[in-house]
């Protein structure tokens, strides 16, 4: 009896309290140890068509700015604008694309009316804007291949008429028919071309020449 007494009193954790001291792991669990409420599921829903919702308001904005000609001003109320804000949201609607090839049409015939105007860097400068915002435009693209070998030819032909200058004297003057102002037309469709230098030293070794020959004569006389 003594024995039964004391085994029966022995400290021992209950059933209860072992089931109790055991972590459960609930089917709501998931592997991140978060919980997968209906709530957090239904927020999650929320947030989707709030962005929704967001990048179709700026589309709308967008087409509507585009319509009425804001294509690059004013300040943040311009289509390029909205279609990048648009952009942040949803990169792959294919309504930003689109929207984005029109706003480098309208770059394309910006470009293609300094080019008949004979404005080559304005035209240079719009289709150089309109590729950055539709890098794949074939109308932009071949728009400047025309334009760079446009512009070669010139240089080409106003380098001739610099070297007839040169050899006939006609540095500066008279200044419509002079080395002079056909390196300025050259800097003009061309500001980094080698032959800008190379003309300017050109100018500068025949004055010096000239000189030398007048100093001599001087003291010939």
């Amino acid at each position: 009896t003594i024995m039964l007494f004391l085994t029966s009193g022995r400290n021992d954790k209950s059933v209860a309290d072992v089931e109790t001291s055991v972590p459960l792991k609930t089917d709501v669990d998931n592997e991140k140890g978060e919980i997968d409420t209906p709530g957090r599921e239904e927020a999650k829903q929320q947030d989707r068509q709030s962005t929704k919702r967001r990048v179709d308001d700026l589309i709308r904005q967008a087409e509507r700015a585009v319509n009425e000609g804001r294509i690059e001003t004013p300040p943040e109320t311009n289509a390029l604008f909205y279609y990048q804000e648009a952009q942040k949201y949803n990169p792959g609607d294919p309504r930003i694309n689109e929207g984005m090839r029109r706003i480098s049409d309208y770059y394309a015939v910006q470009a293609e009316n300094a080019l008949n105007a004979k404005q080559y860097s304005v035209s240079s400068g719009m289709i150089s804007k309109g590729l950055e915002v539709y890098p794949s435009s074939g109308r932009l693209l071949g728009m400047r291949e025309r334009l760079r070998n446009q512009t070669q030819s010139m240089i080409s032909d106003l380098a001739e008429k610099m070297e007839v200058s040169l050899s006939e004297d006609r540095l500066t003057s008279p200044t419509d028919d002079c080395a002079l102002k056909y390196i300025e037309e050259i800097i003009k469709l061309d500001p980094e071309n080698t032959l800008v230098d190379q003309g300017y030293r050109k100018i500068a070794d025949r004055y010096a020449v000239l000189a030398e020959n007048a100093f001599k004569m001087a003291e010939y006389s």
